[in-house]
């Protein structure tokens, strides 16, 4: 386990999350963040022991502009598969607008509320009435 039970070291497991969030493939965008920045794939010690490093650097056999071709091949794919995604939350925001009204309560207004208790081993929920007294 990274973190005590106590929580109180989370802040010395920040390093190691981020590495393992940066070097792995994100669903969405279909590459890692450490690709995206650097354009290339990051090589870890795991990948030096076992031979699995993604995009090694060119043999003999394959000259450096072909490589360097492939590299940027996959960069624009991962751009191009970024901004698809942009303009897909923007669509389906739009969407979400068209149908959405706020709702706005007044003081003294009574509405149904949802309160969750976490406590230090059971965690329930409660659903009741509650009465709007001040607004933000």
């Amino acid at each position: 386990m990274l973190v005590k039970e106590s929580q109180n070291n989370w802040d010395e497991s920040i390093e190691d999350i981020l590495l393992a969030y940066r070097v792995t493939i994100n669903m969405t965008i279909k590459e890692t963040p450490f690709f995206l920045l650097y354009g290339r794939d990051a090589v870890l010690p795991s990948d030096l022991m076992f031979g699995t490093a993604r995009n090694a650097k060119p043999d003999d056999t394959e000259d450096k502009f072909d490589y360097k071709i492939k590299l940027l091949n996959r960069l624009r794919t991962s751009y191009e598969n970024i901004e698809q995604q942009r303009e897909r939350r923007i669509y389906y925001k739009e969407q979400y607008d068209k149908t959405h009204k706020p709702v706005y309560f007044e003081v003294g207004s009574e509405v149904i509320g949802l309160f969750l208790s976490m406590g230090s081993h059971k965690s329930f929920c409660r659903v009741g009435k509650v009465l709007i007294k001040t607004t933000i």
